[in-house]
């Protein structure tokens, strides 16, 4: 049965007057007795007095859960009256659970019920736990003491199911990826992710195509053009006053009684143009809104006596005609009724058309709404689940991959990058180098430790420029200590190992050498008993007693003298936290303890520490590696922190590599190899660790940007697991034709047939219509 624990984040009293509340930003913690909430009632004999606890946040509560019971922890204590009562409570007046005489100590109790979500979210901030301190007959005050409070929500779900999610193949994300579970008719919702915008993508549902049910989400930006984006196109006839409206907008206008107007017997206009360099050149034209603030001269309207807008695209209008109503100034809009794309805004124009007596536009604003790109960053699918489903995504028909243009009078070099926790210049992947230049990699690490730096396989540690000038190892138990540190590979925390063991403790000992003063950070973990276990940072070069705590009847503390630790704490937190050594040049060392006292425990029982970060107090902590005259390729890898990470290596023949020799990566992580043959018309062959895996090629054909064909394969690895070494061969096809010439077979690997008095090389694919009346002779492919 699934269980979510709430606390109380507010408090309510009948009466305030008798409430006392102590550092009630930490009273919910039942560890702690010097924090709490109290309600004293010295009023009349039998007079109750309650106090609630509210706030409790159920949005953890997975939607259609039945609720099957509330379990509370509480702590509390009393002193005088006559009765102590709890009670789950919906409101003041509705009661869901109730028990009597409340114990001193930690203790729970179980109200049996049945709620549904719904009625969790009906509650709301409503229902929380009411605590009733009655004082009795006889004139002694009661009180009642909360240290510390927590319900418990028992649940059930109904009819489980499961919902698979597949990336089957293309370029992107989808989320969530695997295995999720759900529950009848709760809605699972897929987002899909193409890397390329303009990838197609196919979801099928139990084999089932479902793609028509995907929604297009697109990246929409609305642009509101400024007042310096309105400009004067020139005036066919009339006052030059209609340039008033130029600097405006519509929503701030120019102030003016002045007027345009043409000749009684005639139409005039001002045509105003927009500037849309703001708009990007691929976008999308979803809307287009025009407003324009102004008036008319006369109160009627007529040919004679107008003033009215009108959008135009060229020398064609592209809206209705839209008069201002009155003398008085207002706002008109203006829509196209056609949209127009985005090429053609640089030609549109609002034109405002006056009479014999005219009119005036104050202001005007040029509305755009847009998507970029193909308008779709991503598709969500959402539907709700009813049996349980295997979803496959394909994103994109994908298209053979095309390396950059070579200079074909020169030569080049794969130059290969991949690194864990850093990001590089140039970026992961396979470049190709032109022979005898020069290049620079910047390594950018997010970790501190320096695992691995390998070129073509050969250490290169001492090779690289820059680095923060510091490294580490960590000792994971030192001489003279019981219990030491292990290595958590999935976290990078090392865990103090005496989990449970009373009067013990774990040292390990991190041993730093720096070439310039640093700064080093430790982020640690101590979720351990309060007052009694300490999580223990020595002070720089100071060795610290490796036995465990001295205890008394209300705390412990080290046996040796805190003067040698610069951080001890006794918490009770899975929060991280951290600590920062400032470590001039040189050797040293930090010895980190967690030490047990005689009895108890709390929390995960350990101390749990990792470096975070190594920073030169001046300076840059970036790497940097130099090739010089490079005359061969080089496969570089670069690893920092301590992480389990697998070697990935491709070699090949009659082709080029996408990527090209040694890379590196981690667990659970996807590989893809891109082979592009010399010879379109080559036999493309693979092995993966010895094993022939050429029917798992994939063969991508196309065209070039000259309208040339193209042809390369893409071998894929997924969750990798185990280190692999991948062979890849491009050659000619293979075929032969033997002839039995005196009672031989001879191989002949062409075949001429005298067309018109020429020989002319038959292609392989017409050799058995070449011979179809020749009994001697097999083909062997």
């Amino acid at each position: 049965m699934p269980t979510i624990r709430l606390t109380p984040s507010t408090y309510y009293s009948t009466s305030t007057t008798y409430l006392q509340v102590t550092n009630a930003s930490n009273m919910y913690d039942d560890t702690d007795s010097t924090n709490y909430a109290q309600i004293y009632n010295s009023r009349t004999s039998t007079t109750s007095y309650y106090i609630y606890l509210r706030g409790f946040n159920f949005s953890d509560v997975p939607a259609n859960a039945n609720v099957s019971s509330f379990t509370i922890k509480l702590k509390g204590n009393y002193s005088g009256g006559y009765s102590q009562n709890m009670y789950l409570y919906n409101g003041t007046s509705t009661s869901v659970g109730s028990a009597d005489s409340l114990s001193t100590t930690v203790t729970t109790y179980t109200f049996t019920c049945s709620a549904s979500w719904e009625d969790l979210v009906s509650y709301g901030s409503n229902f929380g736990i009411r605590i009733n301190c009655r004082r009795g007959s006889r004139n002694t005050a009661a009180y009642y003491y909360i240290y510390g409070a927590e319900i418990e929500v028992n649940y059930t779900m109904p009819d489980p199911r499961t919902v698979t999610s597949v990336l089957v193949s293309g370029d992107g994300t989808i989320s969530p990826s695997g295995t999720t579970n759900t529950y009848k008719d709760e809605e699972f919702t897929l987002t899909i992710t193409p890397t390329n915008k303009s990838d197609e993508v196919l979801v099928t549902q139990d084999g089932v195509d479902v793609s028509g049910d995907l929604v297009a989400h697109g990246t929409r930006n609305t642009v509101t053009l400024t007042a310096n984006n309105v400009t004067t196109s020139g005036i066919q006839s009339g006052s030059s006053y209609a340039q008033y409206a130029v600097g405006h907008t519509a929503e701030d206008p120019y102030s003016s009684s002045n007027n345009m107007y043409a000749s009684q017997s005639s139409t005039g206009y001002a045509a105003y143009s927009f500037d849309f360099s703001d708009i990007p050149s691929n976008a999308t034209i979803e809307n287009v809104e025009v407003r324009a603030y102004g008036h008319r001269e006369s109160s009627t309207i007529s040919s004679t006596y107008v003033s009215q807008c009108v959008l135009y695209q060229g020398s064609t209008a592209i809206s209705e005609e839209v008069d201002f109503p009155s003398t008085s100034n207002s706002m008109i809009t203006l829509t196209p009724t056609n949209m127009p794309t985005r090429s053609d805004l640089s030609n549109i124009t609002l034109r405002h058309y006056v009479g014999y007596y005219g009119g005036l536009v104050l202001g005007i604003s040029f509305e755009v709404t847009y998507s970029t790109g193909t308008g779709v960053d991503h598709y969500t699918y959402t539907f709700t689940v009813v049996n349980n489903t295997v979803l496959e995504v394909t994103i994109g028909a994908e298209t053979p991959y095309i390396p950059p243009e070579e200079d074909p009078t020169k030569t080049y070099y794969s130059l290969t990058i991949s690194s864990i926790n850093a990001s590089t210049s140039p970026a992961n992947g396979t470049e190709r180098i032109e022979a005898g230049t020069t290049q620079t990699i910047t390594i950018s690490p997010t970790e501190p430790k320096l695992t691995l730096a390998l070129d073509n396989g050969v250490d290169i540690s001492s090779q690289l420029g820059g680095g923060p000038g510091a490294s580490y190892t960590v000792t994971e138990k030192v001489s003279g200590a019981a219990y030491g540190f292990e290595l958590n590979e999935s976290t990078g925390y090392y865990v103090s190992t005496n989990t449970g063991v009373n009067k013990s403790a774990s040292v390990a000992r991190l041993n730093l050498t720096v070439t310039t003063e640093c700064l080093v950070t430790i982020e640690y973990i101590n979720y351990a008993e309060a007052n009694y276990d300490y999580g223990l940072f020595g002070k720089l070069d100071t060795t610290v007693a490796t036995d465990g705590l001295t205890a008394s009847s209300s705390s412990s503390s080290p046996s040796d003298s805190t003067s040698n630790y610069q951080l001890a704490m006794c918490s009770n937190s899975a929060s991280p936290q951290t600590i920062t050594y400032t470590v001039p040049a040189g050797n040293h060392y930090i010895d980190i303890k967690y030490g047990k006292d005689d009895s108890g425990a709390s929390g995960n029982d350990n101390l749990q520490w990792k470096v975070l970060s190594i920073e030169p107090t001046s300076g840059s902590s970036d790497y940097t590696y130099t090739l010089t005259n490079i005359g061969q390729k080089h496969s570089l890898i670069f690893v920092f922190g301590d992480v389990q990470y697998y070697f990935i290596t491709s070699s090949g023949s009659g082709c080029r590599l996408f990527p090209d020799g040694q890379q590196v990566f981690l667990p659970g992580d996807n590989y893809k190899l891109n082979i592009v043959p010399n010879d379109i018309s080559s036999v493309v062959t693979a092995t993966d660790n010895g094993t022939s895996v050429t029917s798992s090629l994939e063969k991508l054909e196309g065209e070039d940007k000259q309208g040339n064909p193209v042809v390369s394969y893409t071998y894929r690895l997924s969750n990798i697991s185990a280190a692999h070494t991948i062979v890849i061969q491009a050659g000619t096809s293979s075929i032969n034709i033997y002839i039995k010439t005196n009672g031989s077979w001879v191989a002949y690997s062409k075949v001429y047939k005298k067309i018109s008095g020429q020989w002319v090389e038959q292609p392989s694919t017409d050799w058995d219509t070449v011979f179809s009346t020749t009994a001697n002779y097999v083909k062997e492919n």
